[in-house]
């Protein structure tokens, strides 16, 4: 009886094992962005570190999701968002909204990313305010 139950706990012992190595990692919530972001070139122009991205064409992405709440407040901001969230994707759709300070005149104007599907666009958003 004694080595019936050492045997049932060696095998739900190895059972446990065999599902913990299984188990899938959780997820990164970032990672969907991150696609888009690089398969999109933006880091060609702009620098982001959770992208490994290091342009210097454009803003920096560092920081953007206090940078949008600071830039709604900047009396020059002429957009139609209200939150941090809608300015990023503002930014995305229509960057002549707000054309961010010294880079007004960059011989490397931001394009419109309008083309790229409401799935993509919202994994942008999510990531770039993340940051």
């Amino acid at each position: 009886m004694l080595r019936v139950l050492c045997v049932l706990l060696v095998l739900v012992a190895a059972v446990g094992v065999a599902l913990e190595s299984h188990a899938q990692p959780a997820a990164d919530p970032l990672a969907p962005g991150i696609t888009v972001y690089r398969t999109n070139y933006c880091g060609v122009c702009h620098e982001l570190p959770a992208a490994e991205t290091r342009g210097t064409f454009g803003p920096t992405h560092a920081g953007m999701g206090a940078t949008a709440a600071e830039r709604l407040l900047d009396p020059a901001y002429g957009g139609a968002a209200t939150t941090p969230a809608e300015y990023i994707a503002e930014s995305i759709l229509l960057p002549s909204a707000y054309l961010v300070p010294g880079y007004a005149t960059s011989a490397h104007p931001m394009p419109s990313f309008a083309h790229l599907p409401e799935a993509d666009i919202a994994a942008l958003v999510e990531l770039l305010l993340a940051q």
